[in-house]
């Protein structure tokens, strides 16, 4: 299963770190933050500029990472 993750905070990188380790059925689809800095260590291959554009890396699943302050 592909899975796009919108918001790279606490819940954004965490499932990132877990689902990027590997080993599960899981696959990451992309990653957009507001802060294009936190994504420093991302694969740049999976880093969605623009939330318009999901759709060409064929998410099965779209978990976004809300929290407001």
């Amino acid at each position: 299963m592909r899975i796009g993750l919108i918001g790279f905070g606490f819940i954004g990188s965490e499932i990132h770190r877990r689902i990027a380790r590997g080993g599960g059925p899981l696959e990451l689809a992309f990653v957009h933050s507001r802060s294009p800095a936190r994504l420093a260590g991302v694969d740049p291959a999976l880093i969605l500029d623009d939330l318009a554009d999901a759709h060409r890396f064929a998410p099965d699943l779209i978990v976004a990472d809300g929290a407001r302050r």
